[in-house]
């Protein structure tokens, strides 16, 4: 389901302080996914310019790498109205999980 883009500065900033702040919570492995959403959000990036971003590493993709491209494109889609969940909503479950699991 589309909804409006997300153009508001302190809705954006929001997104990115509660990433910030659950960046602790999760597992070492999604950092660099969590770092590429945070960065995707606070340069407002596009679509191509996370493609472009990403296709200089493509020849050594591994799945850290593509799992970060994905996480900045939901990122995007988010900004972009066309995902309703929040990229911070996910990583609040994944540290959940990690919570009930120790």
């Amino acid at each position: 389901m589309k909804t409006a883009p997300r153009d508001s500065e302190s809705l954006i900033a929001s997104e990115i302080a509660s990433l910030v702040v659950t960046f602790e919570r999760v597992p070492e492995e999604h950092h660099l996914a969590m770092r590429s959403q945070m960065d995707a959000l606070a340069g407002r990036l596009t679509h191509n310019q996370v493609w472009d971003a990403f296709d200089s590493a493509a020849e050594g993709e591994n799945y850290s790498t593509h799992a970060a491209k994905d996480a900045a494109l939901d990122a995007v889609e988010w900004l972009n109205g066309e995902n309703p969940e929040a990229p911070s909503v996910r990583w609040l479950r994944v540290a959940k999980q990690r919570a009930v699991a120790v």
